[in-house]
C-alpha cells in the first residue's frame, strides 16, 4: 500500500509540474508519443503489475495504471494534457543503438508525433579493451546515431525528436567497484558520446542528465543498479517534461562538475 502511495505521490507531482508549463501548441502536436531506448526507457524495476507492451500504440491509463517509469509517467502527464493521447514504448533491455536500428525502428509508426531517444549505457560499456579505443567505440556511436536520426525522419517525417543524453558512466560505475583503468575509460566514452548528443542542439531538444545532480543519487536508482527506482524515474520524467513543455528550448550545459572533470569531482 505504501509503495502504492508513493507512486501516486511521484504522477502527481510530474502532472504537477506540467501543469504549471503553458504548452507551446505549434511544438506540441496531438497525437502519439513514442519511447526509444535501453531497459531504462523498458521501465526494468518500475513498470509494475502491467504486461509487455506490445508493438503497437496503447491508451496508458488502460494499459498500465500502476507503472512509474519516466516514459509511463511522462505518457500519462502528456494524455492529461490532450498533447498525446496514445503511447508506444519501444525500449528493450539491453538494448544499445544498433539494436534500435534492427528490432525497434521497424515498428515506429509513421504517424508518431513525438519522439524520445534515451541510448548509450549500454554502448559505452560494449567495448574490447585490447583491441578498440575509446575513439573507436564513439566514432561507432556517433556514426550509428546519426544513421538511427535520419531513419526516424525518412519514416515518421512529421515527428518532434527530443534527445535525451546519458549520465556520467564513471560516477554511475562506482557502486559497482570496478577498477579505476574501466571507470575512467567507461567516464570518457560517455562523456564523448554526450558532447556528440548535445551538439545536435539546436536542431534538436535535448533532455540533460549528466548535468543534473539526481542522476548520481545511488539511493534513486533500483537495488544501486544503473536503473531508476520510482523515485529516480520521476525525477527522469520531471527532466523530459520540462523540456517538452518549455515555451523556448534551452541549450544543454556545456560545462558542470562531471562533464569536464569527472576524476577530480566527486558526484553528489
Amino acid at each position: 500500500m505504501q509503495r502504492l502511495k508513493s507512486a501516486i505521490v511521484l504522477l502527481m507531482a510530474a502532472s504537477s509540474l506540467a501543469a504549471t508549463s503553458q504548452p507551446p501548441v505549434s511544438k506540441l502536436a496531438t497525437g502519439l508519443y513514442v519511447a526509444l531506448g535501453d531497459s531504462i526507457t523498458a521501465g526494468s524495476g518500475v513498470v509494475k503489475n502491467c504486461k509487455p507492451f506490445p508493438p503497437q500504440p496503447v491508451d496508458i491509463e488502460e494499459y498500465c495504471p500502476t507503472g512509474t517509469s519516466y516514459t509511463i509517467l511522462t505518457a500519462k502527464t502528456l494524455r492529461s494534457l490532450g498533447i498525446a493521447g496514445r503511447f508506444l514504448n519501444l525500449g528493450i533491455p539491453g538494448a544499445d543503438v544498433a539494436r534500435i536500428l534492427s528490432d525497434e525502428l521497424p515498428n515506429l509508426p509513421s504517424d508518431a508525433t513525438l519522439i524520445t531517444i534515451y541510448i548509450g549505457t549500454n554502448d559505452s560499456r560494449q567495448f574490447k579493451p585490447t583491441t578498440e579505443s575509446v575513439s573507436d567505440v564513439v566514432t561507432r556511436y556517433e556514426q550509428l546515431y546519426d544513421k538511427l536520426l535520419l531513419a526516424i525522419h525518412e519514416k515518421a517525417p512529421h515527428a518532434r525528436v527530443v534527445l535525451i543524453n546519458i549520465p556520467n558512466e564513471k560516477e554511475v560505475g562506482i557502486t559497482y567497484h570496478l577498477t579505476d583503468a574501466l571507470l575512467e575509460r567507461f567516464g570518457a566514452i560517455s562523456q564523448a558520446m554526450d558532447r556528440f548528443i548535445n551538439a545536435h542542439y539546436p536542431r534538436y531538444e535535448i533532455v540533460d542528465t549528466i548535468c543534473d545532480s539526481r542522476s548520481y543519487i545511488i539511493a534513486n536508482r533500483d537495488k544501486g543498479s544503473v536503473h531508476p527506482s520510482e523515485v529516480g524515474a520521476a525525477d527522469l520524467a520531471k527532466a523530459v517534461l520540462a523540456v517538452l513543455l518549455a515555451n523556448t528550448p534551452s541549450a544543454p550545459p556545456s560545462s558542470c562538475q562531471w562533464f569536464n572533470a569527472p576524476a577530480a569531482q566527486t558526484a553528489p
